[in-house]
């Protein structure tokens, strides 16, 4: 057995994987890696939709919401009856629902009968108007009430929301004053009478969402049913006194408010509850902090300066009585001249509403309009009083008595008014919190003034550090998250014991956890990884190096803005190749030629130094250089926005200067500067302008300067990131020293592993060797395309080809041709790089996250001869040595042993079946599903354009009356003949419109959808439903693939058995087969081990069908439409169908390839289940 030595750990956090490497190193000093011990990679599901990014919770909460709606009805109902029969009144046996809306006209005139009175208060129960639990008309008008009470020049803008209302308040806000409009009009005195005279002339009284003329929607909201419920009481409690009508309008009207989140410890003070977002103080204190960080530019070349004592007085007085206040505004409020802008105007590139404005004193905004004598209370009492309005929350009637108790806090009188105050300590207000307790953030808020932050304010009142965490004792293992740290935990419940380590759920409902799905699901796989870790190297661990992704930290909005982003760069890329290979300029280099052309495009194709047009010609060659304006060797950055192309001669004669020093004495320079700039857009005019200026050299050592007291090394190894600081945190609870977790930048990486040639394998392109030729002319690329084996190859190579292609048409591109798609689509397998087809690059990145310490950062500081900043096109890599010499090898041979763990998803849980119900049709040749469809989404697709000609012919031949098909192929036969100009989609369009097929047309059609038997793929199908034997639903996913051998005539076949995730729940599954083995259970995701002669034999379960088809995928290989040439490319013999995987067409398939089922332990260790017979 290996001795316990000391160990350093390099972490490679992703949204869905996890790569790690282990290094050896001594006991003693700066801990220096010596041998590597091990490496893998973790690879788990990020919680997110793959489409839209969003976080499955979101969807899952939907649904839920929906199931309580469902239950919640039949539970007033039930109510409703006990109502009635501790009355002594006894509800009908049948509802009569046909008269229920003349019954609520009469309910107002004159007494009802017990079993009419019945009718019509269960119909106001079930219809019983909308009202939001975040969105509601009372919200807006307490900021009106609040504009009224002051000066309107003042606060007219300061106190209106950056948005006036959304979308959904406003319909719903119009629909009631439509309705109330034609109530007045017709003399109805409800809502409830006016919809009976609309249903006695025949007028719809159903709600319709897509209708577009507001004033004709049936909207009601709880408004209306609350004054038509009052208007019923008022009648009809002389002739019932025995019922309860308080009960019944709280029955009918009261809606549940939204659940508190749990409070958690404050961040300072652990024994304090983190206080309530809305309350006073803690506004009070949102607001200091932001005048705090507010800057305003200096009239000289000196950082943005902080507000004046006479500024931040009156940005206070304004900012705590207005809910939102609009930059503007506050300018005009502190006197400020109109072209002056706060930096935070330019900085936020956030929400709308940030641009615009900052937030100011919500809670005094709302209640001190309301509130008799709010605004001259001090925080104490507006805290206490606040306190006990949001105790009595949840209890509407509790907290209606306590606004209206003239000895209470509020002593509000007026009925309208306390319905205000209790919608918004209901509705309106936050109901998140703060990480500060009000004991904290009243004391540092205290302690902030003008020029004095945050940070300062909180070592002067609390007199500790405002990022410091006090060093726990280390662990020998790490526990849950949130159990570790209880300020990251949101929503948890610590009610009773502990739960036990290993249960993930109890611990998550006990501790809470971090509000973004992915990074829950990150640190709880690091979780097990490091444990794992400890328990193979021992306890000794020394440095741990973590870096975080980007993609980790954003959310569903930023994720989608990152790949949007990333696909116009591709497509600008692929138009940038194709435009220079029609020219015959290129360049081997992709990432310096494309940006070469994109710096002349950005410049109007003008040298910023000469103003000499660029020539297209010699863009590529020698004759043009890639400068930076301000020298990185003097603390320039390496970004576009300190790039410019220039010509060779003007880059020597500028060397080391900035363009002022170098230029500015040549005759006409300054006015050729101002010309240059003058022609740029905006947002490149700003960053290069001051780059130009004459005081450009001042300030960058002046920063340079304020950059080197901060030191170089923090620069370059240090993220400072959220997720990364609760990472630092959680991991040096198992390690030995203080300050051993690192949370890099990873900055370094890439450059790390190309100057160690750290590239296991071929390159990706290097797998499909292509002639100069094929790229050059399409005649040669649809030969070389002609000529390629084995066929799986030469399909998938075929496909992806023809794919860029299409793409390049779309994209509009001039003169793409089949070599310039083979081009690209060669490119976008990459290079010698890092290749992220191969789920192992996440160890490499391990590797050299591992050995990036602050020792390496310096040696190649000064290997590069830069002495304030790192000039990576300098530092020599060609002889930059490793951290010892069998380092290359031995994480070579790590990469090619690595089998990536895979996190089991073994639960049964999610979507029993689809939301569709079809119809089940006798058919002369089958059984078949059918469906009704809106025409428009016959014939059009989901962006709403027009289908092809050939679509078309198929749907409707899937009609599913043979009669309606023929008669609709015969009018469409007939308009094509009188409109051939017409496209078939919008041709079917308007014969769907024709009278003949009703006075509104075809407005849906019933089509074929599948057959009852199932259609093969991913679901089953149940049938009947609800007893219904021509109504079925899809099931949402198969749980089970089971192979059972069998005897048939004395010999072993094996045969399959495909459970849904229905059948799962089922209190009795469907039996096996009889007399039958079971061989092998199989779920998605997991591995199964297949004897290949070649190529990798390790793959996992991508998706089962019901009818015994199989589909496998590489397991070291990632999955998708945008690897899965490379897949195809690494397993040319077998044919993954894109990015489908193999089939394995049966049960008995398995058998004949000799699969066999294995796991993979979380560390990477494979165990193979023994050979079936």
């Amino acid at each position: 057995m290996r001795p316990i030595e000391p160990w350093i750990l390099g972490l490679d956090i992703g949204t869905d994987s996890l790569g790690w490497a282990v290094f050896s190193c001594e006991e003693k000093g700066p801990p220096t890696a010596k041998e590597l011990l091990g490496g893998g990679v973790r690879l788990f599901d990020s919680g997110r939709d793959a489409k839209d990014h969003t976080s499955r919770q979101a969807e899952r909460g939907a649904f839920r919401r929906a199931r309580r709606q469902t239950r919640t009805w039949p539970w007033r109902r039930d109510r409703l009856i006990a109502l009635f029969q501790a009355a002594g009144l006894t509800p009908p046996a049948a509802e009569t629902r046909q008269i229920a809306l003349a019954l609520r006209r009469e309910a107002v005139s004159r007494p009802l009968a017990p079993d009419a009175l019945w009718a019509a208060l269960l119909h106001l129960a079930h219809h019983r108007g909308f009202r939001s639990n975040r969105i509601d008309k009372r919200e807006r008008a307490a900021a009106k009430a609040l504009a009224k009470a002051k000066p309107a020049k003042a606060t007219a803008k300061a106190t209106a929301p950056a948005k006036e209302a959304d979308d959904e308040a406003g319909f719903w806000e119009g629909a009631e004053a439509a309705l109330r409009q034609r109530m007045a009009a017709s003399g109805a005195p409800t809502v409830g009478a006016l919809l009976a005279d609309d249903l006695d002339r025949g007028q719809p009284v159903r709600m319709r969402y897509n209708q577009s003329d507001r004033d004709g929607v049936v909207a009601p909201t709880r408004a209306l049913i609350a004054e038509e419920l009052a208007e019923i009481v008022a009648r009809q409690s002389s002739a019932y006194p025995g019922l309860d009508w308080p009960a019944v309008t709280r029955l009918v009207l009261d809606q549940r408010p939204l659940r508190s989140k749990g409070a958690g410890p404050c961040a300072f003070l652990p024994g304090e509850d983190r206080a309530l977002r809305a309350l006073p103080t803690v506004q009070d204190f949102i607001i200091r902090q932001t005048l705090a960080n507010l800057r305003l530019p200096s009239t000289s070349a000196d950082e943005p300066r902080p507000l004046t004592d006479e500024e931040h007085a009156k940005a206070l007085a304004l900012l705590s009585t207005a809910r939102f206040v609009e930059w503007p505004a506050l300018r005009r409020a502190l006197g400020l001249k109109r072209g002056v802008k706060f930096t935070a105007e330019t900085e936020r590139n956030g929400a709308k509403q940030a641009a615009r404005g900052t937030a100011g004193n919500l809670t005094e905004a709302i209640l001190a309009p309301l509130i008799p004598g709010w605004s001259g209370w001090d925080l104490d009492r507006k805290d206490r009083v606040f306190s006990d309005l949001w105790a009595a929350r949840q209890d509407r009637s509790a907290l209606l008595a306590l606004i209206g108790d003239p000895r209470g806090p509020t002593r509000v009188t007026e009925d309208e008014t306390a319905e205000a105050v209790a919608d918004a300590i209901q509705i309106v207000l936050p109901t998140g919190r703060a990480s500060l307790s009000a004991k904290a953030a009243r004391a540092i808020a205290q302690a902030m003034a003008p020029g004095i932050g945050y940070d300062e304010a909180v070592t002067l009142a609390l007199g500790l550090h405002h990022s410091h965490r006090p060093r726990q004792e280390r662990l020998a293992r790490l526990p849950y998250y949130a159990a570790a740290l209880p300020d990251v935990g949101l929503d948890g419940d610590p009610v009773g014991p502990p739960p036990a380590e290993d249960d993930g759920a109890a611990a998550e409902a006990y501790y809470g956890r971090i509000g973004n799905i992915s990074v829950h699901i990150a640190l709880n796989e690091t979780r097990k990884i490091v444990n794992a870790l400890l328990h193979r190297h021992g306890p000794i661990l020394r440095l741990v190096m973590v870096e975080t992704t980007r993609e980790l930290k954003a959310g569903a909005d930023e994720r989608k803005r990152m790949i949007a982003e990333q696909a116009e760069r591709e497509r600008e890329n692929a138009e940038i190749d194709v435009e220079l290979r029609k020219s015959d300029r290129w360049m081997a280099n992709a990432r310096e030629r494309r940006q070469r052309v994109r710096l002349a495009r950005r410049q109007n194709n003008l040298c910023p130094y000469t103003s000499t047009p660029i020539g297209h010609a010699d863009l590529l060659g020698d004759a043009y250089d890639i400068d930076h304006v301000i020298p990185l060797a003097r603390g320039g950055r390496d970004s576009l926005d300190n790039m410019v192309l220039c010509q060779s001669d003007a880059n020597k004669t500028k060397g080391d200067k900035t363009p002022w020093e170098a230029f500015h004495d040549k005759p006409g320079w300054i006015a050729q500067r101002d010309d240059f700039l003058a022609r740029l857009d905006p947002q490149t005019a700003k960053a290069l302008a001051w780059r130009f200026a004459d005081d450009a050299g001042e300030r960058v050592a002046r920063k340079s300067a304020e950059d080197e007291d901060q030191g170089f090394l923090p620069r370059q190894l240090t993220d400072t990131g959220y997720i990364a600081r609760v990472a630092l945190r959680y991991l040096s609870l198992v390690t030995n020293e203080p300050n051993a977790v690192v949370a890099t930048n990873g900055r370094l990486t890439g450059l790390l592993r190309l100057a160690w040639d750290i590239t296991p394998g071929p390159a990706p392109r290097d797998l499909l060797p292509t002639p100069r030729d094929a790229l050059r002319d399409d005649t040669a690329a649809r030969r070389f395309l002609d000529g390629l084996t084995p066929p799986p190859l030469a399909k998938a190579v075929e496909g992806a080809v023809q794919a860029r292609l299409a793409a390049l048409g779309r994209s509009r591109v001039a003169d793409a041709g089949l070599a310039d798609a083979l081009g690209l689509t060669l490119a976008s397998l990459g290079g010698g790089g890092k290749n992220r087809a191969d789920h192992r690059h996440h160890f490499i990145d391990a590797a050299m996250i591992a050995v990036t310490t602050r020792g390496l950062i310096n040696q190649i500081n000064q290997a590069s001869g830069a002495g304030r900043i790192l000039d990576l096109r300098k530092w020599p890599r060609t002889n930059f040595e490793p951290p010892y010499p069998t380092f290359r090898a031995e994480v070579m041979k790590q990469w090619d042993h690595i089998h990536p763990s895979i996190r089991p998803a073994h639960r049964d849980g999610g979507s029993l079946h689809a939301a569709t119900v079809f119809g089940v049709r006798n058919r002369p040749d089958a059984r078949v599903l059918v469906q009704r469809k809106p025409v428009e989404k016959l014939f059009l697709d989901a962006n709403a354009k027009p289908l092809p000609a050939d679509k078309i012919a198929e749907i409707i031949d899937g009609f599913a009356s043979p009669r309606m098909a023929k008669r609709f192929k015969a009018l469409l036969a007939r308009y094509q003949a009188a409109h051939p100009e017409v496209p078939p989609a919008l041709a079917a369009l308007a014969v769907a419109r024709d009278p003949a097929f009703g006075p509104r047309g075809m407005t849906a059609n019933t089509v074929i959808a599948g057959r009852s038997d199932g259609d093969g793929e991913d679901a089953g199908l149940i049938t009947p439903f609800r007893a219904n034997p021509k109504a079925a639903v899809r099931t949402m996913g198969n749980a089970v693939y089971e192979v059972w051998e069998i005897q048939v005539k004395g010999r072993p076949r094996w045969t399959h058995r495909v459970l849904t995730r229905f059948d799962r729940t089922q209190p009795a599954p469907p039996p096996p087969p009889e007399n039958a083995r079971l061989v092998m259970r199989l779920r998605r995701g997991d591995l199964v081990y297949w004897p290949l002669e070649s190529g990798d034999r390790l793959f996992l379960v991508k998706k089962m069908a019901v009818d015994g088809r199989l589909a496998l995928w590489p397991a070291r290989l990632a999955t998708g439409k945008a690897t899965a040439l490379y897949a195809q490319l690494s397993c040319p013999n077998i044919n993954l169908n894109g990015d489908q995987g193999y089939c394995v067409q049966s049960a008995e398939g398995i058998r004949k390839e000799k699969i066999r089922t294995t796991s993979c332990t979380a560390l990477g260790r494979l165990r193979l289940s023994k050979k079936a017979t």
